[in-house]
């Protein structure tokens, strides 16, 4: 089990907790790009997915959107086509 006992897990629990409800067992669809890209710390998808699983304890699928564009991201879109999603 992670320890959320830091800024890091203050940081996740407001987001996902002080900012909109969601119930367990619930699906949540993570998406995020690529790390590499600087934008996000490489292990901030993983602390989101296991901060979503162990203590909201909710189902988690994730999919990497790519580069920002004008256009739909087409991996996240199939994912939503699946509509198994409830956040």
């Amino acid at each position: 089990m992670t320890n959320f006992d830091n800024p890091h897990g203050q940081g996740l629990a407001n987001m996902l907790e002080g900012a909109v409800t969601i119930p367990p067992g619930a699906s949540v669809l993570v998406a995020y790009e690529d790390a590499s890209l600087g934008w996000y710390d490489v292990e901030l998808k993983d602390r989101v997915i296991e901060y979503c699983r162990e203590i909201l304890s909710v189902k988690v699928d994730s999919v990497e959107v790519g580069l920002p564009a004008n256009t739909p991201s087409a991996p996240l879109e199939e994912k939503l086509q699946e509509k198994r999603f409830d956040w």
